[in-house]
């Protein structure tokens, strides 16, 4: 190799060495989030969270914000650029502008961290909350420390009031972090009463909603699955530990109540303790098993516990509230068998007078028209030598020491039952006269009035869905029997046929007002499915059209959730009409799905665009570098090449610290 040859090869591998540098700083940078005010609470543009993990952090976001009334907004980001990130969450949390804030960002290619809040975060809140995000940052666990922070947050003793003192570092966005913070410190007066007055209101708002949740029924779980994932949450917390307590005070119940009644009248009490704690050791592995479940399987387990829980509850305080009814009885019942003792002395007082008014009736009207009351009198005073028994051994057993008295209960209804019976065939002697010219002219109003409601339920039957209908079925039979005896019988025995009709017709009137009760919730329920199918169609409509006219761009896991939604959105149309309940989950899952196949989607076309941009960044910077190093070997051809400098400097790095004084201020550094 000739002299001249070497030299040119040793120059030209001189300008590679020397331009090196330039060439990587031509490289495509990490791309910078400017600091605003995010709309989302969780916001990954660095793409390194999953679909699952930005709902389990926003699931742990949301009991945060209803259990301490603090909002932390969490972000991935690229990078900081030449802010750091001190200024950049210090920015953002400025423009969020809430006073219950904190902003934890993360810079991934920069391996750089923020935690940034406002005065409702106390200083022993913020260490821990630092504690939990660094120990899995090391190991780029993002969503553990974000879920690590935020826990810790929820952990927290309650904030105390405190006004915060902050330190700077000594960085160069020290001036632009003082202006900033004077700028709060002068103007943001007002807005901190408007937002404490906004956290109220919107707290008073949560607490009602959690109010009108409690008073669903435990068996009205169509009603409970409206009802949004934190506020299910929270009543399956409350329900366990409700039944728990009430099976702890219903053991101690019943062990008085056995003493008091015995075994046999407490059967029913027993049989529901042991149903309570049986369901109570299944909610709790259900609720085991909800620590782990993705969220749409998690509500299914809340609303399984608060269903079961609540009727077990309701089983036992119905059962306590009955023996408690049972032991008043037993303590009121010396006053109970003098009223008693009262009754029976009115009702033979009014023995002469009904049979007076029956023997004046007969004079008027045939013995088949009075048929229905012809025996009143004679059975009367066999209701009352029943009253004069079970008065007289309620009054023997009262004398009985406390344990062995649980027949006095069943005496004193015995009592209640002969006198109510007494007084019941009485009044129909005392008030036929009236009823017999009402049944006369009424008869035939009532027979309309009541086929015309056997028509209604037999409809309401036909349109409602109902497990067991044996009780409407035996009405609706009844009135037909009386119906067709009317036709017979309403002119020899109008006072009869009246009374019977009346009485089927009070029953039919309840019976009818429960169906139409039901009726009216089931077209709210329809009414609600049809706008959750709706939104569900919406969505998924608008996730395939954003996948299909993208092509290649979108991967498998948005097209596989896409198809997933689809999947549930034809079963809950199917099942619309047939269960109701079911197709509500299944809309409410296709919704859902759907959300989660758009964001996949939307992840996979910004992780193209940046490829995109970062090879046109790179190829720009290979251009530049072969003009430089062209211009260089010129240069040295036309007559000699020197440089003269260098890159100084070495490596830097940000050591966070942590504003003194009270609550608030701001943690970060490198990691």
């Amino acid at each position: 190799m000739t002299k001249t040859r070497f030299f040119s090869a040793a120059a030209a591998a001189g300008l590679l060495s020397l331009t090196a540098t330039p060439v990587l700083l031509l490289s495509p940078p990490a791309a910078a989030e400017a600091p605003q005010a995010y709309a989302q609470q969780v916001v990954d543009t660095a793409d390194v969270l999953s679909v699952d993990e930005e709902t389990q952090i926003n699931q742990a976001l949301n009991l945060l914000e209803q259990e301490k009334n603090q909002k932390v907004y969490v972000l991935f980001v690229d990078s900081f650029d030449s802010y750091g990130p001190e200024v950049w969450t210090t920015r953002t949390l400025n423009a969020i502008g809430t006073n219950n804030t904190a902003v934890y960002a993360v810079a991934v290619k920069d391996r750089e961290w923020g935690l940034n809040a406002s005065e409702d975060f106390s200083t022993k809140t913020l260490d821990a909350m630092e504690a939990a995000a660094l120990s899995s940052l090391s190991n780029q666990d993002w969503a553990g420390s974000s879920l690590g922070l935020i826990n810790a947050a929820r952990n927290s003793s309650p904030t105390d009031d405190t006004t915060t003192t902050t330190t700077t570092s000594t960085n160069n966005g020290t001036g632009v972090l003082l202006t900033t913070l004077a700028a709060v410190g002068v103007g943001g007066g007002g807005y901190v009463a408007y937002s404490r007055r906004r956290n109220k209101n919107k707290s008073a708002s949560a607490t009602s909603d959690i109010d009108q949740a409690r008073a669903i029924d435990p068996k009205n779980t169509a009603a409970l699955a409206t009802l949004s994932t934190p506020v299910l949450h929270q009543l399956a917390e409350e329900e366990l530990i409700s039944t728990d307590e009430s099976i702890k005070g219903a053991r101690s119940e019943l062990s008085i109540a056995i003493g008091e009644f015995g075994g046999e009248r407490t059967r029913t009490f027993s049989r529901a303790l042991r149903h309570s704690e049986s369901t109570l050791q299944q909610a709790f592995e259900l609720r085991r098993q909800s620590e782990q479940a993705p969220e749409l399987e998690k509500r299914n387990l809340y609303i399984e516990i608060i269903s079961t829980c609540g009727q077990a509850d309701d089983t036992l305080e119905a059962e306590a509230q009955n023996f408690e009814q049972l032991r008043n009885l037993l303590v009121a019942a010396p006053a109970t068998l003098d009223r008693l003792t009262q009754e029976r002395v009115k009702l033979s007082t009014r023995l002469p007078s009904a049979q007076n008014t029956l023997e004046q009736l007969r004079s008027t009207y045939s013995e088949d028209m009075l048929r229905s009351i012809n025996d009143n009198v004679a059975m009367a005073e066999v209701s009352l030598s029943e009253l004069d028994k079970s008065i007289e051994y309620g009054r023997t057993l009262i004398q009985q020491p406390a344990g062995e008295q649980g027949g006095l209960v069943d005496a004193i209804h015995s009592a209640e039952a002969a006198q109510a019976h007494a007084h019941e065939l009485l009044t129909a002697i005392e008030t036929a006269p009236n009823d017999i010219l009402a049944a006369q002219t009424g008869i035939p109003d009532l027979r309309i009035e009541l086929q015309e409601e056997i028509n209604e339920a037999l409809e309401l039957r036909a349109q409602l869905r109902k497990n067991d209908w044996t009780q409407l079925d035996q009405i609706v039979a009844t009135a037909r029997q009386e119906l067709d005896s009317a036709d017979t019988h309403t002119i020899k025995d109008p006072l009869g046929v009246w009374r019977r009709l009346t009485a089927i017709d009070s029953e039919l009137d309840d019976m009818l007002e429960e169906l139409r009760s039901t009726h009216r919730d089931n077209q709210r329920r329809m009414q609600l499915l049809s706008q959750q199918i709706a939104t569900a169609e919406s969505t998924v409509q608008g996730a395939e059209s954003f996948i299909s006219t993208r092509g290649q761009v979108i991967g498998a896991s948005a097209r596989t959730k896409l198809a997933d939604a689809k999947r549930l959105l034809s079963q809950a149309i199917a099942l619309r009409d047939s269960d109701p309940i079911q197709a509500m989950s299944l809309a409410r899952q296709a919704y859902n799905a759907a959300v989660m196949a758009q964001r996949e989607a939307e992840k996979d076309v910004d992780r193209y665009n940046r490829q995109q941009t970062q090879r046109q960044t790179m190829n720009t910077g290979s251009i530049i570098a072969g003009m430089v190093i062209n211009e260089a070997l010129n240069s040295h051809r036309r007559g000699g090449y020197g440089y003269r400098g260098g890159f100084g400097g070495g490596g830097g790095g940000f050591r966070g610290g942590g504003f003194g004084g009270g609550g608030g201020g701001f943690r970060g550094g490198s990691f």
